[in-house]
């Protein structure tokens, strides 16, 4: 089972990048990296869907197969 993780690395790169270049010295520039934060935020949530559309199947099985051999 291979996922393509670019798109996702691109999006952390870019949004490293950003954050790395962001200075605040004046009100606007405040402004921008709050606008920054929320797309970041954004970025972080649809990474830990896509986490979770991966893992949560197999932490399911792995319940099943420890339920199944417990006793």
């Amino acid at each position: 089972m291979a996922y393509d993780l670019t798109p996702v690395k691109k999006q952390v790169t870019t949004a490293l990048t950003v954050v790395n270049e962001l200075v605040i010295d004046v009100k606007s520039d405040y402004e921008r990296a709050i606008e920054i934060g929320t797309r970041i935020k954004e970025v972080a949530k649809s990474i830990t869907e896509r986490k979770e559309e991966i893992t949560k199947p197999l932490n399911e099985a792995l319940k099943s197969a420890r339920a199944l051999f417990k006793p």
